[in-house]
């Protein structure tokens, strides 16, 4: 993931626990806001999802 702040874990618990730590410290990863990104994809899923299961 070479855009943003989302971090791939995976199923390797260490690597949540070690990623959780470095995020409560203040080390995280700093990225850049993707192309065509508007902070209101959660709105359009739940409006989406309110429409297929009316």
């Amino acid at each position: 993931i070479s855009v943003g702040t989302n971090l791939l874990i995976g199923s390797d618990l260490e690597r949540l626990k070690s990623e959780l730590e470095n995020i409560s410290a203040g080390k995280f990863k700093k990225g850049t806001v993707p192309p065509f990104w508007d902070g209101r994809t959660a709105e359009r899923i739940v409006a989406d999802l309110e429409a297929f299961l009316s």
